[in-house]
């Protein structure tokens, strides 16, 4: 049978009949504080994530923000483009009409000149 040895764990004395045994038992014991310790990681990596998560949603926040106010600058003008591209149709429509009144009339006037001037000399 072979000696016990001792282990010491902490303030506890351990004693082992088999050394093989020990590191196992340590090894167990240790357990319980590794978990504690990886919960704990775990939470402070959760902490941490979720700081970044939320400066981030604050400057997306932030950024929504600014795209919403030139949105709307954009669709003010917008509707000013539209008012003064409806003002130059109308004005250049108008403007096409006098235009081909004047074309017109002239078209009139040369053929009455160019009709009526030789029947004028034949009476």
């Amino acid at each position: 049978m072979r000696e016990t040895e001792e282990w010491i764990y902490g303030d506890v004395l351990l004693v082992c009949a088999q050394a093989s045994f020990a590191p196992i038992l340590l090894q167990k014991m240790e357990q319980p504080v590794d978990r504690v310790a990886m919960v704990n990681q775990k939470i402070n990596t959760t902490k941490e994530i979720m700081a970044e998560n939320i400066d981030m949603a604050l400057a997306r926040k932030e950024r929504l923000e600014d795209m919403q106010e030139r949105s709307e600058e954009l669709n003010a003008m917008a509707k000013q483009f539209k008012k003064r591209a409806k003002q130059v149709k109308r004005y250049k429509m108008i403007q096409n009409a006098e235009h081909g009144a004047l074309i017109g009339g002239l078209v009139v006037t040369a053929t009455v000149v160019v009709v009526v001037s030789p029947l004028v000399a034949l009476l």
